[in-house]
């Protein structure tokens, strides 16, 4: 009895528990020449985890869906802490061209099946049904059908013991009419409705189907690409601030460093004249003849050009330091922020992520290394500035005192008249002498300093224009990126748009 027992039909019903279906039971039915198969898929409502995959495979095979419960009444929604069954319903059925809710209604006793297998009460229930389902569904759910399937299935089954063969004795002592049985608990209608309007027009349900589930897709990937695309624009303009400030943070170092290099020229040119006059002055209080004060005029600038040339030369070096890493801090600053950023925006994006992409995470657009780039560069640029100077200055050494030469030669002949003078006339002449003299050699120094101060002014806002061009490199590759998101977004639009038009 006990092998009988096995063979008995009905070993595929569940004995209560959700969880009890845990693979995809597939039935091949011909009725008229229409081939169909019937899908027995796990239940949602328990642990679905563990049966996932088999319910994917099932759902993604299905054209047509029957959500199956005993109960009239619209599932329940979930709080924040789990999914209800409508939102699993969602998730699950969401990409279907028709989905039905199947009511089952429990009939264990034989006097419960009667003429009216619903109710009123069940009638307003499954109204109730049919407006949540169609609110969430929308375009998609069909209606419900009603069945009680135990008294069919004891009615024709084949059994061999158990409480099955006890039922189906029961129901049919009431019942001696198989046929009658079939029909009060509806599943001769459902079948009949199953074998003829369900399954007629296959091929079109079918291609509508696949086409709702390609139409439900690209509306998910686009989504996700969409998501990808704000956060990248969100992005680009929390750095263009930042590059903004960057930006003037840069104007003003270049600015800072031009109107110390004008300091720098005017404090040496004047200490130029004056230690040149105090010395000169020195040696005609002690008493010099004409040609020696020429020979300590020359002399005296030449030391004294030297002695510019290197204090120039070292405060232009301190001057450039500074520059350099000022503009290093403000690059490295600007670096830290976009690094920070985009961190957020990918941990952000990563939480809010869908579990069903296939998107799963961006990479980093090599911004970090541009900035390592850039750093390294920025030496080599300052680097170029002091060697453009030191070259210009040693041009300054060889003009100044020729020029100086033959301004003294010009002068001269008024010196040596001195004699029939008295000794203060003589100093008073001889001071005017070095001033003559020191005033064209100042108007040649300043004309070469404001030269050189030109030259390098141009350097260094080349230099910095190059640094803000480099910065804006970095929001050019988000834009870059951010717009190929764009455009991949809307190009899902489009296709989809085709699809659900027919042009496809």
């Amino acid at each position: 009895m006990q092998v009988l027992d096995e063979k008995s039909d009905g070993k595929i019903i569940g004995d209560g528990r959700s969880d009890f279906t845990q693979v995809v039971g597939e039935y091949q039915f011909e009725v008229d020449d229409k081939k169909f198969a019937i899908l027995d898929l796990p239940g949602i409502l328990g642990n679905e985890k563990e049966v996932q995959t088999a319910i994917d495979e099932g759902v993604e095979k299905a054209h047509v869906v029957f959500y199956v419960s005993k109960q009239p009444n619209p599932p329940q929604k979930g709080d924040e802490k789990s999914l209800g069954a409508i939102e699993k319903i969602s998730h699950e059925l969401s990409k279907h061209s028709e989905i039905y809710f199947l009511y089952n209604k429990p009939v264990r006793n034989p006097n419960s099946l009667k003429e009216e297998l619903i109710s009123d009460e069940d009638q307003n229930a499954l109204k109730g049904v049919d407006k949540e389902l169609s609110d969430k569904f929308s375009d998609v759910y069909e209606g419900h059908k009603t069945i009680s399937a135990y008294p069919a299935f004891v009615a024709l089954g084949y059994f061999y013991g158990g409480k099955n063969l006890k039922s189906q004795k029961n129901f049919l002592e009431k019942f001696s009419d198989t046929p009658k049985l079939l029909e009060l608990s509806q599943v001769s209608q459902f079948s009949k409705w199953l074998t003829t309007d369900l399954v007629d027009n296959v091929k079109d349900k079918i291609k509508k189907s696949n086409y709702k589930k390609v139409t439900i897709l690209l509306t998910e990937t686009n989504d996700e690409v969409h998501r990808i695309y704000k956060s990248y624009s969100d992005l680009s303009k929390k750095n263009l601030g930042q590059l903004k400030f960057a930006t003037d943070q840069l104007d003003q170092i270049e600015q800072s460093f031009k109107q110390k290099i004008e300091d720098t020229f005017e404090k040496t040119k004047r200490n130029f004249e004056q230690n040149v006059r105090q010395k000169l002055y020195d040696d005609i209080e002690k008493g010099l003849d004409a040609k020696t004060l020429k020979q300590e005029l020359q002399q005296t600038i030449k030391s004294e050009t030297d002695d510019l040339k290197k204090s120039v030369e070292k405060q232009i070096d301190v001057n450039l330091k500074e520059f350099s890493k000022e503009i290093e801090d403000v690059v490295s600053k600007y670096n830290i922020y976009l690094q920070e950023n985009y961190k957020k925006m990918s941990i952000n994006f990563n939480k809010s992520i869908s579990p069903i992409s296939s998107i799963k995470e961006f990479e980093f657009l090599g911004v970090e290394k541009a900035f390592k780039d850039l750093l390294r560069n920025i030496g080599l640029a300052v680097g170029g500035i002091v060697l453009a100077f030191f070259k210009g200055g040693a041009e300054l050494i060889v003009v100044v005192p020729a020029i100086i030469g033959a301004l003294a030669n010009i002068a001269l002949p008024v010196i040596k008249l001195v004699g029939i003078f008295s000794p203060n006339h003589v100093k008073s002449l001889e001071r005017k002498y070095v001033n003559a003299n020191l005033s064209t050699t100042i108007s040649v120094l300043d004309s070469k300093l404001k030269k050189e101060g030109y030259n390098i002014k141009n350097k260094i806002k080349e230099t910095t224009k190059n640094i803000e061009s480099e910065l804006d490199k970095s929001i050019q590759a988000i834009d870059t990126t951010k717009e190929s998101y764009k455009a991949a977004s809307n190009h899902l639009i489009e296709l989809r748009n085709q699809i659900e038009n027919g042009e496809l």
